[in-house]
């Protein structure tokens, strides 16, 4: 089983668009975009695995509130690489991967059945 295709169907089910923002909503989101416009398009161009790389583990400062100091929090981030070149940016948040153990066995039939994750 190809642990890439597993971490992405992760941040393609429990994931947001984007990067993690400051301020708790996403960075680097053209306005238009959605969740729903990128999975469109992932189903609609396909991804290119081969230059798709493991999401990875990324330590963001967060704002924490006016009189406090931000604090950092931890995202899984990755860049997903569309077979037409072009490229969509996912992140999930620390709070998420506490459940990402019992939701594998789904994420492993997800891979095996939806067309996104073939090659």
């Amino acid at each position: 089983m190809n642990t890439t295709k597993i971490m992405w169907a992760w941040l393609l089910n429990q994931g947001d668009i984007g990067e993690p923002g400051f301020y708790g909503t996403p960075d680097g989101v053209n306005r238009g975009d959605s969740r729903d416009s990128y999975l469109h398009q992932l189903r609609l161009i396909g991804v290119d695995w081969k230059k798709t790389k493991e999401p990875v583990t990324k330590r963001e400062l967060q704002f924490a509130g006016t009189f406090n100091e931000p604090d950092f929090s931890e995202f899984l981030t990755g860049t997903l690489i569309l077979k037409n070149g072009k490229k969509q940016k996912w992140y999930s948040s620390d709070t998420k991967l506490k459940d990402f153990l019992p939701f594998m066995g789904k994420l492993i039939e997800s891979v095996n059945s939806e067309k996104i994750y073939r090659d």
